[in-house]
């Protein structure tokens, strides 16, 4: 790491930039607070992001993730961005602040918001912004066309003739800002190296814009973090389970992963999902009835949110969350994804359970309603 920001320094006395223009807000919802991150990105952004992201942290670091909002800029600073989040291991996203719902500004801070931020429909990250965005430890999109890659290139160069000394120049230019590039993405170590070719594939006044299959392929998106359902007998029924990945038995989490086990089941006719955790007993007042938010995300490209109650309970030093999931049971057919976070106060690490679903799996978590485990 010391070598890439040897490196990484020389270049930028090679490329002098130029005042901050991104916005930055704290945009609070109970479960799932955002450091939102909107406007053109130039010199400056970087150092700026950094400062708010340590003042929002303040004493008691509260849980929260960037959602970006920019058609691009500065390429450099961008990459800058990236690093800054990497390091203090946040996650990113694509948003902005959702109109449809209630929105108020904090009497605590101006920069601070009572609202919902998520992928609205003129929401986006190109150019700079997409690299800025690759930074986070985890990486959320929802939505095709919102992650845009296109060719970086030198404004002093794109019109001079091959002989002209300018345009060598240019090019000398544009192999150091590739090199940047290589550079970071292998810093980064969890993008694959083909981000750049989707990049340099697509002209520089055009913009690539990717789906969330290609963004998948390319390890751009990370949401998947369980592994795919499966079936379990449990009782006289069945039950379909999704662990955290990398957990052979469903409870090795981190403070980044608080939900270590998804398990939809049927119990009394009750459909319910339930999300289990070793790392909550201590750290909530679990004497009330909690709310749980879905997002539900369908075929046909629609969103909807739902709330509906969950209970706790406590056994063996375990968390279990049992979540009302009974409205799925005409809506399972339809879906492609799914989220669900618990608005319950807490200091830091997740607590949500976030997964497409293929339809295989569908048809796994529709069948343990045929076969309820009481």
């Amino acid at each position: 790491m010391k070598i890439f920001w040897i490196l990484f320094s020389n270049f930028l006395l090679i490329f002098p930039m130029s005042a901050s223009a991104v916005t930055l807000s704290y945009v609070m919802n109970g479960a799932d607070n955002v450091l939102l991150v909107e406007g053109e990105i130039v010199e400056g952004d970087a150092q700026k992001l950094e400062e708010y992201i340590l003042i929002t942290k303040g004493d008691y670091e509260p849980d929260f993730r960037i959602a970006l909002n920019s058609g691009g800029g500065n390429l450099v600073e961008g990459i800058k961005m990236g690093l800054v989040i990497r390091k203090h291991n946040l996650s990113t996203s694509i948003g902005a602040i959702n109109k449809n719902f209630d929105f108020e500004k904090s009497r605590v801070n101006p920069t601070w918001y009572l609202g919902v931020v998520d992928e609205t429909d003129d929401s986006m990250c190109a150019s700079a912004c997409a690299y800025a965005f690759l930074g986070g430890a985890n990486r959320f999109i929802t939505s095709d066309y919102k992650l845009g890659l296109h060719q970086f290139y030198s404004e002093q160069g794109s019109t001079m003739a091959p002989s002209d000394d300018v345009f060598d120049n240019a090019l000398s230019d544009a192999q150091e800002l590739m090199g940047l590039l290589v550079m970071y993405i292998s810093h980064l170590g969890d993008v694959d190296f083909n981000v750049l070719v989707e990049a340099v594939t697509a002209k520089p006044n055009d913009m690539n814009w990717l789906t969330l299959i290609e963004a998948k392929k390319l390890k751009i998106i990370s949401y998947d973090n369980y592994e795919d359902f499966y079936l379990e007998p449990y009782k006289k029924g069945i039950v379909a389970v999704s662990r955290v990945k990398d957990s052979n038995s469903g409870y090795d989490t981190s403070l980044e992963d608080r939900i270590s086990q998804a398990t939809f089941f049927c119990r009394d006719s009750d459909f319910i999902l339930m999300l289990s955790s070793d790392l909550l007993e201590d750290e909530f007042n679990w004497n009330y009835e909690i709310d749980g938010t879905w997002w539900l995300e369908y075929k046909n490209g629609n969103k909807e949110q739902f709330v509906t109650a969950s209970f706790a309970r406590i056994f063996n030093s375990r968390v279990y969350l049992d979540i009302d999931a009974s409205f799925l049971n005409n809506q399972l057919q339809n879906l492609t994804g799914l989220t669900v976070w618990l608005s319950t106060a807490r200091s830091k690490g997740n607590l949500s359970f976030e997964k497409q679903l293929s339809p295989f799996e569908i048809r796994l978590i529709e069948s343990t309603k045929d076969f309820c485990i009481n």
